[in-house]
């Protein structure tokens, strides 16, 4: 060391080296202001603040060297080979670019250290590399001695001291590091440059001459200048550079920062505003306050509170300053703030690191309003879940959910009510599950496994609980998969009800229905029995006044005896069919036979029966519209209309002492729809008694029921048979001028076909030789019988119940039997059946029922059973004619004889 120190103190001009060292020191402040502004990317930017490090870097080495050995005196000649001399410019510059280059190229922390190291070796050894190289070109007169230890002390000064330098300033190092680095590096140049220069011994060597072609010291002067001259333009270059990156950096940020939405603002260490966006500036314009560069914190507060900016500061401004101030000082994550115009802003403040504070304002105003609107949504979404809860309280209706994964059930309040569970019970759907049911567990539990696999619904499924307390309870339950975004099920939802109370009534209204219609079935059974009861006697009566008064020999008197004991017992067959057509249209049996009927006809023969009760009365019968038409053919039950016609025409004839009665019927051919009126002049029906006529067993004035008959049931018969067919029936009357009754019934437009008939002509028949087996147990039934076919030339068997008719169609062949339903030992149906086993003459001799009991469906249940035709009593002559003749062949009779119905 002090063999170097004793080198620069006598063998070196002290004011050149001043000079060098105001060229290195320099120059390696610039080489590290440089190498800070080194970036990553791009490549080419990279490669660019490089070249320009590595050419000061090494242009101040070189240009250090030169000048301190400009100072190096050995007063001797001397001289510069110029190739040597600027190849060490060469080599210092190539060198220290690569050495930088090597100690930026890795941003990571874990390997910087490695590579600045690495970089500051190569910058060492290009030092050393510069130094000797340059030396390999200095001329004097004399020898030049090495000693290789001083050699070796300079490389591993120069390696360590510029290691040193490129480990403390990186790239992107602050001003101190920067300096540091230069200062390092600094002593790496002129700590190896001097141990150099003390390696060398120069012996004075007179022969030796000094080529005049080398550079001179004043030429080495001149070219160091140069040199110093481009350390000074490149730095000045990189600050320009820097500069015009820093603007244009600092441009962008001021654009990017007023695309902010948020506003942004930088106050010094003194609280005094620095830059600012335009948000910012747009947000402190409502408080009053124009910004400018330098303005204090403080007045822009106070120009808010001036201006009213803050509600929640009026009446409190010192109070609400100081708030402010030291929210501010403490540094509080945020504030918010709501300014009079009813925005909301949230302002974050921070330090940094040179004392300042960085303030971000945002307008959170439309996220209040949000957050408002959602408040009120969530309050509103929990009334109406209270509402809900409320209701299902109301309701029973209790709303549950299963996940698919974890099984996992939530379920409403009504639920826990429901299942008869304490509120704070916890739900595990296996123990849920053990509370159904035994009978229904296994179902239930398979159902809902095969629910939560694909999604199957369930809709109002009745199941079983038994509850804790061992009550059992009905339940109904709905549910519904719900499905994931791929469609998959995730959950099922539901629905639960009680229904306990709904089955028990359910249960009872069963038995109720069970016992109506064992009353119904009573009530049947005991109209059954009463009909065959009435009409079978009612039978002889009308029979045999019939043939009664076909007598030529009786007497007037006589005679008007018999038709009086007609007339009254067919009144009273009229009494039991209104009886027994009530009761079926009560119980809904009364069945329709839909055909083509002509409502000329059907109008005509109702009038024409009453003619003769009109005629006694004076009253005039009229027949008005379309039923004059006999073109007309609709498709109705002509029995059931023909029923209903002969009901409203009696009445109105019955009720009407003087004046007119009239059929009134209109079609509406568009509509299909029949309408029929019944008008009269009779007394008229007072109001507050109208809702009465269409009621069963209810008559309007009990005098006259007394006066002129009947049971009560017409009109509510009526009234049933228009209903049961779609139609409509009412009435209208007005005290002294008369009444309307109406009906309307769908009834399409029909036709008649060619074979189409009333009826067949049975005034010249004749059964000569056809056997017919009469079987009945009232004897007078079976004389009638005989009469009627007696007088059309049939030969009558007779038996007196289904035991004795067996036994006669196994001996005796007949062509047709007349078969009673209700007869002691063997009734109808069991004599048919066995008639029909047995291999008898009349196995498939034609059957025909003989019953009091004919109506439509009772007709069709005997037919189905097996009888031919079905013959009701009582009967007339012409109707069992006309059975018979269906049921066998029959032939004209040249000479025929007449028979009127009686029936």
């Amino acid at each position: 060391m002090f063999k170097i120190l004793l080198c620069v103190a006598t063998e070196h001009n002290w004011w050149l080296v001043v000079v060098a060292a105001l060229v290195c020191v320099p120059a390696t402040l610039a080489t590290f202001f440089l190498y800070s502004k080194v970036p990553t990317f791009p490549v080419w930017r990279r490669w660019t603040w490089l070249a320009m490090t590595g050419l000061v870097a090494g242009s101040g080495i070189w240009t250090t060297h030169f000048v301190a050995m400009l100072a190096f005196k050995t007063g001797l000649p001397t001289g510069y080979e110029a190739l040597a001399t600027m190849g060490s410019l060469a080599v210092a510059v190539i060198s220290t670019t690569l050495g930088f280059a090597a100690g930026s190229a890795t941003t990571a922390d874990s390997r910087r250290r490695l590579t600045s190291i690495g970089g500051g070796l190569v910058v060492g050894l290009g030092i050393t590399s510069m130094h000797y190289v340059g030396m390999s070109g200095y001329r004097t007169t004399g020898v030049f001695q090495w000693d290789v230890n001083y050699i070796v002390a300079s490389v591993l000064i120069g390696a360590l001291f510029a290691s040193a330098a490129l480990f403390v300033a990186r790239p992107g190092a602050g001003l101190k590091q920067q300096a540091a680095g230069g200062g390092l590096l600094s002593l790496a140049i002129v700590g190896m440059h001097f141990t150099g220069m003390t390696a060398v011994t120069i012996v004075p060597d007179l022969s030796i001459a000094v080529p005049a072609s080398l550079m001179s010291d004043p030429v080495m002067a001149a070219v160091a200048v140069a040199v110093t001259a481009l350390i000074l333009i490149t730095a000045i270059g990189g600050v320009a550079l820097d500069a015009a990156s820093r603007n244009g950096n600092l441009r962008r940020l001021r654009e990017a920062l007023d695309v902010m939405p948020e506003g942004l603002a930088f106050y010094d260490a003194n609280d005094r505003l620095v830059a600012w966006n335009t948000q910012y500036d747009d947000l402190c314009r409502t408080s009053g306050a124009i910004l400018v560069a330098g303005m204090p914190f403080s007045d822009l507060l106070e120009s808010s509170l001036v201006h009213g900016v803050y509600p929640e500061a009026v009446g409190r401004e010192t109070e609400w300053l100081a708030e402010r101030n030291a929210a501010r000082r403490d540094e509080a994550p945020s504030l918010t703030q709501q300014t009079a115009g009813g925005r909301w802003l949230r302002i974050t403040e921070r330090r940094t690191g040179d004392g300042g504070t960085v303030s971000v304002s945002v307008d959170i105003t439309d996220l209040k309003r949000t957050e408002a609107a959602m408040a009120q949504a969530r309050d509103k979404a929990e009334e109406q879940a209270r509402r809900a809860e409320v209701a299902e309280g109301v309701a029973g209706l209790g709303n549950w959910r299963v996940d698919a994964r974890t099984r996992d059930v939530t379920w409403s309040t009504q639920m826990y009510h429901i299942f008869g569970l304490a509120s704070d019970a916890p739900l595990d759907l296996e123990a849920l599950i053990g509370m159904i049911h035994p009978d229904d567990a296994e179902a239930v539990a398979a159902r809902l496994k095969r629910q939560l696999a694909t999604g199957e619904v369930d809709e109002n499924s009745i199941s079983r609980i038994v509850r804790a307390n061992g009550e059992v309870r009905y339940l109904a339950r709905n549910s519904r998969a719900e499905h994931g975004p791929g469609g998959e099920v995730i959950a099922m939802i539901g629905t639960m009800v009680d229904v306990t109370d709904q089955k028990l009534l359910e249960a009872r209204l069963r038995l109720a229905r069970a016992e109506a219609e064992a009353a119904a079935g009573v009530k049947a059974e005991f109209l059954a029995n009463m009909s065959h009861e009435l009409r079978t006697p009612l039978t002889s009566i009308i029979g045999f006044t019939s043939l009664a008064a076909e007598q030529s020999d009786l007497t007037d008197l006589t005679r008007t005896y018999v038709e009086r004991v007609g007339d009254a017992s067919r009144a009273l067959l009229c009494t039991v069919n209104d009886i027994l057509d009530f009761s079926k249209l009560e119980a809904g049996q009364v069945s329709f036979q839909v055909q083509p009927a002509s409502l000329a006809k059907l109008s005509r023969a109702t009038l024409d029966l009453f003619t003769p009760q009109a005629g006694a009365k004076d009253l005039n019968l009229t027949l008005d519209g379309e039923a004059a038409d006999d073109d007309l053919i609709i498709a109705v039950d002509p029995d059931r209309i023909r029923q209903i016609l002969l009901n409203l025409v009696g009445n109105a004839v019955k009720f009407t002492t003087g004046g007119s009665v009239t059929l009134r019927t209109r079609y509406d051919r568009a509509a299909e729809v029949l309408s029929v009126d019944v008008i009269d002049t009779g007394e008229g029906v007072a109001p507050d008694k109208q809702d009465r006529l269409f009621k069963r067993f209810s008559q309007v004035d009990g005098s006259l029921t007394r006066v002129q008959g009947g049971t009560g049931l017409g009109l509510a018969i009526c009234k049933g048979l228009v209903e049961a067919m779609g139609g409509e029936i009412g009435v209208e009357s007005r005290m002294g001028e008369g009444s309307r009754f109406w009906f309307k019934v769908p009834a399409p437009l029909s036709s008649l076909s060619q074979g189409n008939t009333d009826g067949l002509a049975m005034e010249r028949l004749t059964f000569g030789g056809v056997r017919v087996l009469v079987v009945d147990d009232h004897p007078t039934n079976r004389e009638l019988a005989r009469l009627f076919l007696a007088g059309v030339g049939a030969e009558v068997s007779e038996a007196v119940d289904g035991e004795e008719a067996a036994q006669m169609a196994a001996e005796w062949p007949y062509d047709v039997i007349l078969m009673d339903l209700r007869m002691p030992r063997l009734d109808g149906l069991g004599a048919l059946r066995r008639i029909r086993a047995s291999q008898g003459p009349n196995d498939a001799t034609p059957i025909l029922a003989f019953t009091a009991d004919a109506d439509t469906n009772m007709a069709d249940r005997l037919i189905s059973a097996g009888f031919q035709d079905v013959v009701a009593k009582p009967v007339g002559a012409g109707a069992l004619i006309a059975s018979i003749a269906r049921a066998t062949a029959f032939a004209e009779d040249p000479q025929p004889q007449e028979f009127a119905d009686v029936g």
